[in-house]
């Protein structure tokens, strides 16, 4: 529609036939596309109409069609082209997400506007096949849709199975071309291409049980694989089980020997620490006596110090009952000195505003005496100018003036009626002028006099504007003053207050801090035992240090961890070691320890750094990654120089944050490594695992032991400095003092400074505005009187030449009667009369003005009377002087109470210092009784450190006979007894052991007995007692009294040859009894495992037959339809070019599963060198595009196509190649084409137009 007749003109062969569309029922134009079909060459086709009904934009019933082998439909844009491809692409099966709408029931015509006409759609299908009609229906119902063949209803599966006999493929859509596809296939990427094969070949239908087949081949692949490693590793354990079987009877002779040498070796260590406690313990009983009689001697001192100390506390009772009474006077004193100082204050400042006041009396009084003399002056002035006047008045009223007589007064009247009578219009003229002068100089008058006025007023307002100036320069001096008594005041207070609030802000601090060393020293709580134990250690550790140079210090002192965290596992690596004092060498050792035995100190460990044998740093320990990390690492040294002697105690220790990864690294690595947690649990490198947490805790408590001291000392200057503030915080009353003189002069500053703001911003500029009011206006009042004075000159100028003019028509009457009276004219009579007149009139006027200003003037001055104002101020000072009397009053009474108060204090602080004196002599006394306590007290220190020694020296023997015994016990050494004893099973190994036999405090592990509280270990040493071992067994030679030198070396020895045992059984290896046990397990294990790898093999090989079954079937399917793709896209590209040396091919990056890469096409067109896909023009791409779209289409291809705006993207040239092509293929009858288009370029070539239109057309 729309396109003029010479569009068809151009191709006369054409046979057009318009359909139009019709009205609806109700007569309307119903907005729908309504199909105008121009049929060219009537001709059979596979398609032959389409019918649709309410579908879209087509409302009603519609028939399109019959379709040519080259129809192309044609219309505007908007006009439901596209609908029609839908309605095609619905009835063959597409679905509904495809046709560009949501839901079913929106393909109804007027649904997507909410208006559907009706409940359902149809669109149906008329193609022939073999010369019969076949008619395909789908039909909207509902939410879903219903198939019809032939008008029979079928399903969907039916459906499609009829279209596939047609060659049409619903999954495959291989007949339709939608909008887009071609410029989407030009730009998709080769590997985007190989779904396009498998959709039409089919062969995407087997990716899935492909993917799942060989899933399952790869797994059994792997399985027998395990399987075969498996068998590998059974014959290795085979082998090795031989070779055990083999060595096991070696062993077993060496272990024999091993186990005799032990036990002698344990029963040589147990004789002679049982001969050495047996010697400590007699000992004992001598100082032991000693100690109780320093006991009792302790008694009586401490009942005799407990009265001294009751008589100090008494007196410390009353002295604090003085203090507080002073106290009380102190505050009760502050608080009157404070009244007494604000009194005062109010009493300075109530004189200083008496001063003002009598000052200001002063001013008024000689104010009004000025203005008393001026008064008087103005009233005598009055006076005499009223008596003037009235001498004036007598002597005007006796001056004489020419007398006519009655004759010549009738005559004279006569003439004047006569002369009036012809001057009257002139003479009204000049009266007229004559008001116009007057009023004139009336108007001057009343300028002159307003300019007189404005200029009083403007220096009035000059005088005021000075005594303001003056009066703000007054306040500005008084101002600076009073600013720098305040910042001085200021300076005092904050020096005052800053002093007060640095004391409260310290005290809260003090407060603070001493909460923090109260809860320090409440979480370091130790027992006097404790208090004392540590004392000794820092005693023993300072002599040690006085005899000898090279003593470094006990090994927590020298180091602690880096952070807190760390502390248990450092206390479970150092163990043992934790106490013991590091060295520099033996000598210096063997030194200390000659000292220790002299004075009898007790048994002290030490670590000489020289001798010792420390292990390198393994630095691969360094790398394990995780939170892995060797404790050293851990450790923060205090002296570099200890650095070996912690590395002895440490080890290669590693250190985790986790249970789990310590045991991946202790028991995963072929090394044997000892790895500790941040709980202190020990993954041992022999296997073995120690825990035990709450001991560990208290050891690491050793820490803190060295800052408790200082500590105590800071809790000792914190509480010194808190009594001395508390007395510096005294000075309140100063500091309120201070504060409320600040507070007054800082109110009359305020008051100053909003004086002179209001003065200088509001007063000041208001008069100098009314100032500069007056000058505008005296100077508009001179402009007006110079106007005025030049209207009363003109005026005059005219009353003269009137008065000329009427003075000579008044001599020509007057002529006779002037000469016979003797004037030269009658105006010179009048003038004498007139003159008179006017004169008395003009003296007596000026007299008049000048009364009226001096009685104004007089008035004004009488009523700035300043008799109110004085009286007023006499009020006031009279007043104030009343209120300073009872200030003085009061403040005098307000002193004698301070002096009181200050009085009573003296006695209060002579009777502090009377109680004071008796406390310091009870002081002395009981100084006394502490020195004795004192001294005793380090009499039964010395006794209880010997007794101490001894109880430490045996308890190391019991721990040693302890751990010899524990030993036996846990490697299980036959240790022989004596009849009646008990047996090693009473030695206990775990915490349920220590239960079982009653023995639990102070217990937390035994993997050490230093791990043991005192009272626990001697609990469990009492009962090993009874285990008594039978040494009839040594030699004659180990049982004689030797040192003991001779018994560590022999020990050594004895141990050396053990070790040496040890040593070669290790070297032979470990052994297992049951060898041959194992070899027969591993035997049958071999067997079993090559049964189950045969049956995997068999599976194996089936999976991997059906894998290669699918695999052939799915590469057949899609070889089949890609070799025929291939094999056409030369062809059809040739063709659309129309050049025989245009080139196109396909080919695959994966040979072998083609199907899993990329599709490679390449095409050379006509005239050019071969360039890539994605450098060719669009026009190319989109004829490259097309070529394979027909070409895909080829394999199995459909009767007919469908196309929808294939052109958009060509040129004129590239549409005419296309066109050309389809028009042949047509017609040689290889497949209809119904092309939906808009260019001319393809249209015109076509069999058939459709065209489509949303109204009527008339072609």
């Amino acid at each position: 529609p729309g396109y003029q007749p010479s569009c068809l003109t151009a191709a006369s062969w054409w046979r057009c036939v318009c359909y139009f569309s019709r009205r609806t029922e109700t007569g309307e134009q119903g907005n729908r596309s309504d199909p105008v079909v121009i049929r060219v060459r009537s001709s059979m086709s596979l398609l032959k109409s389409l019918e649709v009904e309410n579908f879209k934009s087509y409302r009603g019933r519609q028939v399109i069609g019959p379709f040519s082998p080259f129809t192309a439909v044609i219309g505007p844009n908007g006009s439901g082209k596209s609908n029609l491809m839908d309605a095609i692409s619905f009835v063959f099966g597409e679905k509904t997400s495809h046709l560009r709408v949501k839901t079913v029931k929106e393909l109804i015509h007027g649904a997507q506007v909410g208006h559907p006409v009706s409940d359902r759609a149809s669109v149906t299908a008329v193609c022939q096949k073999d010369g019969e009609e076949v008619r395909f229906t789908r039909t909207v119902v509902g939410s879903g849709t219903v198939y019809t063949v032939n008008k029979k209803t079928v399903g969907k599966e039916e459906y499609a199975l009829a279209l596939d006999d047609l060659g049409l493929n619903m999954k495959a859509r291989n007949f339709l071309v939608f909008q887009g596809e071609v410029e989407s296939m030009a730009m998709r990427d080769p590997r985007e291409l190989t779904p396009l094969f498998e959709e039409i070949s089919g062969s995407g239908e087997l990716a899935a049980e492909f993917e799942n087949r060989r899933k399952a081949m790869m797994q059994l692949e792997s399985e027998v694989q395990q399987k075969m490693e498996k068998r590998k590793a059974l014959a290795a354990e085979r082998k090795t089980a031989k070779v055990e079987s083999e060595e096991a009877e070696k062993v077993q002779k060496l272990e024999k020997l091993l186990e005799y040498r032990v036990v002698e070796l344990e029963l040589f260590k147990l004789y002679h620490l049982d001969k050495e406690i047996d010697e400590s313990r007699r000992k004992r009983q001598s100082v032991e006596q000693e100690l109780n009689r320093t006991r009792s001697r302790q008694q009586i001192i401490d009942k005799i110090m407990a009265e001294k100390k009751s008589e100090v506390a008494k007196l410390q009772r009353e002295r604090s009952t003085w203090e507080k009474k002073i106290r009380s006077k102190e505050s009760e004193r502050s608080k009157l000195s404070l009244e007494h100082g604000k009194a005062k204050q109010e009493r300075d400042h109530i004189g200083k505003r008496l001063e003002k006041e009598r000052k200001k009396l002063d001013q008024l009084v000689k104010a009004k005496e000025s203005h008393d003399l001026e008064v008087n002056s103005l009233q005598s002035e009055l006076e005499n100018l009223e008596e003037q006047a009235g001498v004036y008045e007598r002597e005007v009223s006796g001056r004489g003036t020419i007398e006519l007589s009655q004759e010549e007064l009738r005559e004279y009247r006569r003439l004047k009626d006569m002369s009036s009578k012809q001057v009257s219009a002139v003479k009204e003229r000049l009266d007229k002028l004559r008001r116009v002068e007057q009023s004139d100089e009336a108007a001057a008058r009343h300028h002159k006099s307003m300019k007189q006025g404005l200029e009083e007023q403007r220096k009035n307002v000059l005088d005021k504007v000075q005594e303001l100036e003056k009066r703000v320069g007054r306040l500005n001096e008084y101002l600076s003053e009073n600013r720098k008594t305040l910042e001085e005041q200021e300076r005092q207070y904050q020096e005052l207050e800053n002093n007060q609030t640095t004391s409260a802000d310290r005290l809260n601090d003090i407060s603070t801090e001493l909460v923090e060393v109260e809860g320090v020293l409440s979480d370091f709580h130790m027992s006097s035992h404790q208090e004392e134990k540590r004392r000794k250690r820092a005693d023993i550790l300072s002599a040690l240090q006085s005899v000898t140079q090279g003593v470094y210090g006990r090994v927590y002192e020298l180091c602690e961890a880096k952070h807190h965290r760390h502390m248990i596992a450092l206390v479970r690596s150092i163990g043992r070691h934790l106490d013991d004092i590091v060295v520099d060498n033996a000598d210096t050792a063997k030194t200390c320890i000659k000292y220790l035995r002299d004075q009898a100190l007790g048994v002290e460990h030490f670590l000489p750094m020289a001798d010792l044998s420390v292990k390198p740093v393994d630095e691969r320990l360094r790398n394990l990654g995780g939170t892995a990390k060797l404790l050293i690492d851990c450790v923060k040294l205090h002296n570099p120089e200890v650095k070996k002697a912690i590395q002895f105690c440490v080890g290669n220790d590693i250190l985790c944050e986790s249970v789990d990864e310590a045991r991946d690294i202790a028991y995963k690595s072929r090394e044997g490594r000892t790895v500790i947690t941040l709980e202190g649990i020990v993954f041992h490198e022999f296997g073995g695992v120690s825990a035990g947490f709450s001991e560990l805790k208290k050891k690491a408590k050793r820490w803190d032991e060295k800052n408790i001291d200082d500590v105590r000392q800071q809790r000792e200057q914190l509480v010194s400095e808190m009594k001395r503030l508390k007395k510096d915080r005294t000075r309140d009353a100063e500091l309120l003092t201070l504060k409320t003189k600040l507070e007054a002069f800082r109110q009359r500053q305020s008051y100053c400074e909003h004086d002179i703001k209001v003065t200088t911003e509001m007063s000041i500029p208001q008069a100098k505005d009314e100032f500069h009011k007056l000058d505008v206006k005296i100077t508009e009042t001179e402009s007006k009187i110079s106007e005025v004075t030049m209207a009363v000159d003109h005026s005059a100028s005219a009353v003269h030449e009137l008065e000329m003019e009427l003075n000579g028509m008044e001599d020509q009457v007057f002529a006779d009667f002037c000469e016979r009276i003797n004037v030269d004219n009658i105006r010179q009579y009048e003038e004498g009369q007139l003159k008179v007149h006017e004169e008395r009139a003009q003296r007596l006027r000026e007299y008049h003005e000048q009364i009226t200003r001096l009685k104004s003037q007089l008035g004004y001055e009488r009523s700035r009377r300043m008799d109110g104002d004085i009286e007023k101020l006499k009020q006031s000072i009279k007043k104030d002087k009343k209120e300073v009397k009872e200030k003085e009053n009061g403040e005098a009474e307000m002193l004698k109470a301070v002096e009181k108060v200050s009085a009573g204090l003296e006695k209060l602080e002579a009777a502090k210092a009377e109680k004071q004196r008796d406390l310091d002599e009870k002081n002395v006394e009981l100084s006394e009784v502490k020195n004795e306590n004192g001294e005793n007290h380090r009499k039964t220190l010395a006794s209880e450190r010997r007794l101490m020694t001894l109880d430490s020296y045996s308890d190391q023997k019991c721990a040693d006979r302890h751990r010899i015994l524990r030993k036996c016990r846990m490697e299980s050494v036959s240790l022989p007894l004596e009849e009646g004893s008990e047996l090693l099973d009473s030695v206990p190994l775990s915490e349920a052991e220590v239960s079982s036999v009653g023995i639990t405090e102070g217990l937390s592990g035994l993997e050490d007995i230093d791990s043991m509280s005192s009272e626990g270990a001697r609990l469990i040493y009492e009962r090993e007692e009874k285990i008594k071992p039978d040494y009839s067994s040594l030699p004659d030679e180990l049982l004689h009294e030797q040192d003991g030198s001779w018994v560590k070396s022999r020990a050594e020895e004895m141990e050396a040859a053990v070790l040496e045992l040890h040593n070669k059984l290790r070297s032979a290896g470990a052994f297992n009894p049951h060898a041959s046990d194992r070899l027969k397990d591993t035997d049958k294990r071999v067997r079993d495992a090559t049964d189950e790898l045969s049956d995997l093999r068999r599976r194996a090989q089936k999976a991997e037959k059906a894998f290669m079954d699918v695999q052939q079937d799915r590469y057949t399917r899609f070889m089949e339809a890609f070799d025929v793709v291939k094999d056409r896209v030369d062809g059809i590209y040739k063709s659309i070019c129309y050049q025989p040396g245009a080139q196109a091919a396909l080919y695959p990056d994966n040979i072998t599963d083609p199907y899993l890469g990329a599709i490679m096409y390449e095409c050379i067109p006509p005239g050019k060198r071969f360039l890539p896909m994605r450098d060719l023009s669009g026009g190319e791409k989109t004829i490259a595009a097309l070529a394979l779209v027909f070409a895909l289409r080829s394999f199995r291809h459909p009767p007919f196509f469908v196309l929808d705006e294939i052109d958009a993207a060509l040129d004129r040239t590239n549409i005419h190649k296309v066109a050309r092509y389809v028009k042949n293929e047509c017609e040689k009858g290889n497949f209809q084409c119904i092309v939906i288009s808009l260019k001319l370029g393809l249209y015109e070539h076509a069999d058939a137009l459709i065209g489509v239109s949303r109204q009527v057309c008339v072609v």
